[in-house]
This record gives structure tokens, C-alpha cells and sequence, in this order.
């Protein structure tokens, strides 16, 4: 989850590498002198704008020469000290969850009891969109579009003027999303799926991915066998759960009130485990965490069924079996070998070109964009995915 200086790996890469591009704009064009660096950024990009602006003053940009203005910046490190940048500015709206996270449940993978945090001054405003739709009144992450933030600032600041009569520096957080909170300790693979049983994130040998969530829906934390998963509350998924080695695995559910840093309902299975066992856990029908059930499943004729129902204490029982409603298709995963590497862009690249035919499976495995089709750009997704050049699959109508 973090880097050894305690920062969040997803956002201190993509921010070191940009740091090494300018340094080298910089020597290739031959700049000298005293040169101002101005940043900003929304959401992870605001996440990766923080620290960059650190890691430049870390490595000897004056302060005076370094303005960075983030927005809707969840926190990017787990320290004991932050430090003192009041050149960094990030401006956050308490309806918004996304600045709230990881918070404490990103914690509770810290064995130091170091807490999460951004770097430089936290401003708060309150920026509420009104719910016109069905969409806008169940969808908390309406608050954390990156217009909301634009319309807000060009409507109550003058452009030359931060007044803090806008501003509120102290106001508490007001998002009181409650969500799902999952911890897994084991060596397993854990697979989060939607409603149409479709994945949208996952932990595949320690390595996180998104496939269809956005940012704040669904976050995964990890740290060695040990993973913590946030779910926005308004979110219907089902857990997957793949045996990687033999042990014993500890899955826990429970419900997480972001704004009152409060879990509660809390529910957990110790479970023996081997390598292949496949479990699932259909959390959406579950009307409270006690509700939640733990099944074994297994691929008979071609489909995933429930076989045994495992109780908290690891005893499984057998059941006649019953359908999930499950396939084993991954998005990326063309050849269908658990994993989404070179070879697979390869076959949905050459599908594109019709030089080669995919059944079924594979061609919802190779269409990554959702638009229906296997084309170059799904091929060119899956290639970056491999590479870890991108860690979501873009649907069409986002591209």
C-alpha cells in the first residue's frame, strides 16, 4: 500500500515519474534560473499533484518557488509527521467522501498506529449539488465532481481572492456516507463484483485493479497478505474469494461510517483455506452484516455453484447445489488463465484484425472499453494493464 516513506504507492509512482519528466524538459531545453513549478489536479490527479509538490521541495525547490492547489485530494501518506508546506493548498468539500479516505480504515493496516494525511493546509468548503435526479439523490460521489468544485469557486470567489468568509478552515466533515468494509487476511485472491455479477475490482497476487469503479466507490488497501476494501454504501457487490495457498483465512464485513470514522456490525469467518479453493460471498442480499453467508463454489458442467455453506467458526456444510449466476470471465483475461499479461493483448489484437476467431468468453473477456466489439483500443488497454501503465479498464463513452 505504501511506499518505505510511508507514501500511497498508486499515487507516489505516477507523481516520481512525472517529476523525472520535468527535470529532464528542464536539462533538455536548457532552463535555468529560478524556475516556478505550479500544480494542481482533481481527485487522484490532485493525489499526485501533492506529491509532487512535496517531492520537489523535498529534493531542494524552495517553497517560495512551488504553488500547488489541489482539489478533492484523498489523503497519500501514512506518517507520524507531514511536515510544514503552507504553499500546498487543498481545497475539499465536506459533502464529498473522496478527501475523507483512506482515513482510519487505511490505519488499520498501519501496525505503528501512524495516521493517513496530505501533505500542506486542508481548506474546507461545502458545495452541495442539487439532487434533480434519482442518480444525483442515491450517488454521494455527485459532491466530488470536479465541476461542482469549478461552478463553486467561480461563483463565490473573486478570481484574485480566497476570502475567508468563504471559506470554512474548520468545519467538520459533512458526508455521512456509511459504507461496507471488508478485511481479508490470507493468501488469497479477492474479486469484487456488481450487481450483473460483472468485476469491478479486484487483488490479483497483491497487485490492486479497478475495472469499472470510480474512484471513492470502491478502494483497496494492501499490505501483504492483509487487505482492507472500502464500498460506498449505494454500491450492490458481491465478494469473490480465490485461495492462493494453504492456511487459514480471516474475512470479516462490517459497516463504515466515513464521517464518524465508526465501524460497527461487524461480522467474521475463519476459514481453512487451500491453493484453488473458490469461495463467494453474496454481501448484496445480506440486509445487516449479520446477514452475510460465506459459500464454497465449484465449476460443474460450465457453471459456478454454491456447494457447502461455511459459518464463521470455518464448518462447511454441504447443500444441493445451486447456481451463482457466476463465470470466471475477467476483463483483460483473453486466454483465461487467472491473469491479464502481453499474451492476451496479443489475441485481442489480433481479433481485431479478424485474424483470429474468440468464443463467447474470450470476446467478453477482450472487450474491455464495453462497447460491444474487440477493437485495436481494447487490445492497446490490455497491453498498458499489463505493463501496470493503468490500473482501470476506460469504458467507451469515457474515452
Amino acid at each position: 500500500i505504501t511506499t518505505p516513506e510511508g507514501k500511497h504507492t498508486g499515487f507516489a509512482r505516477p507523481a516520481d515519474r512525472i517529476y523525472k519528466k520535468i527535470k529532464s524538459l528542464i536539462k533538455e531545453n536548457g532552463i535555468t534560473g529560478n524556475v516556478k513549478y505550479f500544480i494542481t489536479g482533481h481527485s487522484r490527479g490532485a493525489a499526485v499533484g501533492n506529491l509532487l509538490a512535496e517531492k520537489l521541495m523535498e529534493n531542494g525547490t524552495d517553497q517560495a518557488d512551488v504553488y500547488a492547489y489541489t482539489f478533492a485530494c484523498p489523503d497519500v501518506a501514512c506518517l507520524d509527521d507531514f511536515g510544514d508546506y503552507d504553499n500546498i493548498f487543498n481545497l475539499c468539500n465536506r459533502a464529498d467522501p473522496v478527501p475523507a479516505v483512506p482515513g482510519h480504515f487505511g490505519s488499520l493496516l498501519d501496525a505503528a498506529g501512524r495516521s493517513w494525511d496530505k501533505f500542506g493546509q486542508t481548506i474546507w468548503f461545502t458545495a452541495v449539488k442539487d439532487r434533480n435526479t434519482l442518480l444525483d439523490k442515491v450517488n454521494p460521489l455527485t459532491d466530488h465532481n470536479r465541476w461542482l468544485y469549478l461552478e463553486f469557486f467561480d461563483q463565490q470567489l473573486d478570481r484574485w481572492d480566497f476570502g475567508d468568509s468563504i471559506i470554512d478552515k474548520t468545519a467538520d466533515i459533512m458526508f455521512k456516507g456509511i459504507g461496507l468494509l471488508t478485511k481479508v487476511l490470507c493468501p488469497v485472491d479477492v474479486i469484487v463484483i456488481d450487481a450483473d455479477k460483472k468485476p469491478i475490482a479486484s487483488v490479483i497476487n497483491g497487485e490492486v485493479n479497478y475495472y469499472d469503479s470510480a474512484f471513492g466507490e470502491v478502494i483497496i488497501l494492501t499490505d501483504g497478505d492483509e487487505k482492507v476494501i472500502y464500498i460506498d454504501g449505494d454500491r450492490e457487490v458481491d465478494i469473490r474469494l480465490f485461495g492462493t495457498d494453504e492456511g487459514y483465512m480471516y474475512y470479516e464485513v462490517s459497516k463504515y461510517d466515513v464521517a464518524d470514522d465508526r465501524i460497527s456490525e461487524i461480522k467474521s469467518f475463519d476459514v481453512k483455506i487451500t491453493d484453488g479453493k473458490q469461495m463467494y460471498s453474496p454481501v448484496s442480499s445480506a440486509e445487516t452484516m449479520s446477514d452475510v453467508e460465506l459459500f464454497v463454489v465449484e465449476n460443474i458442467n460450465g457453471r459456478l455453484m454454491k456447494t457447502a455453506s461455511i459459518d464463521t467458526s470455518g464448518d462447511e456444510t454441504p447443500i444441493v447445489p445451486e447456481d451463482t449466476g457466476l463465470t470466471d470471465i475477467m476483463p483483460g483475461d483473453v486466454n483465461g488463465d487467472g491473469d491479464v499479461l502481453a499474451n492476451d493483448a496479443r489475441l485481442a489484437l489480433r481479433a481485431s484484425a479478424k485474424l483470429e476467431t474468440l468464443d463467447a468468453a474470450q470476446t467478453e473477456a477482450a472487450d474491455v472499453d464495453g462497447d460491444g466489439r474487440v477493437l485495436a483500443n481494447d487490445a492497446r488497454q490490455i497491453l498498458r494493464f499489463s505493463a501496470k501503465l493503468q490500473n482501470k479498464f476506460v469504458k467507451a463513452q469515457a474515452l
